[in-house]
């Protein structure tokens, strides 16, 4: 089985996919984990999975997707970061992702590079609802000058922009890799 197989069943039903409604009961690993497994399991029985050997997989969906090894850094990542750094700019990540998503920048080395990292998994708000970006803007300390850097218009750009921060858009890594519908970036 290959990723392309479960796609159709992933392009629904994440929290990302509905913006506009809040789940902030979701707010612990297991409760956003336990959450989401029925999703995974309609997805893995769509690809022609055992519906038994579906639910097994589903459970073991999030041991592989937090593994900080099967993630990669890109090359110019760091670099950026640490040139932005020296004149002064602080770096807080805003991102729709899994729970663990700061045990993943820890794993990947990146920890040191973010004063914060305000979660959608955790806030219970996805990008671009307004309220991830408020929480953001309350970890930066309010700041006189805001930018969000992100690779889509609509969640990145638009929902910065309805808080009255500007964004730039990265086109170059929102559009260079392929994942599957429904899964956020694999790349920090």
């Amino acid at each position: 089985m290959i990723a392309a197989d479960l796609a159709p069943g992933l392009r629904d039903g994440f929290p990302w996919h509905r913006p506009e409604v809040g789940h902030p009961a979701l707010g612990t690993p297991d409760a956003w984990w336990d959450a989401l497994r029925p999703l995974l399991v309609k997805a893995y029985v769509g690809a022609g999975v055992d519906s038994g050997l579906a639910a097994r997989a589903a459970r073991g969906v999030r041991a592989h997707y937090v593994d900080a090894t099967r993630w990669a850094v890109f090359p110019d990542s760091v670099a950026a970061l640490e040139e932005l750094a020296a004149a002064g700019w602080v770096h807080v990540v805003v991102s729709n992702h899994v729970p663990e998503l700061d045990g993943l920048i820890r794993g990947l080395g990146l920890h040191g590079h973010f004063a914060a990292v305000v979660n959608s998994s955790l806030v219970g708000w996805e990008k671009p609802h307004r309220r991830i970006f408020e929480a953001a803007l309350d970890r930066a300390g309010r700041p006189e000058r805001v930018w969000m850097v992100g690779d889509n218009p609509v969640a990145d750009i638009a929902g910065a922009q309805a808080v009255g921060v500007s964004g730039i858009l990265d086109a170059d890594h929102g559009n260079h890799r392929k994942r599957p519908p429904g899964d956020p970036p694999k790349g920090l």
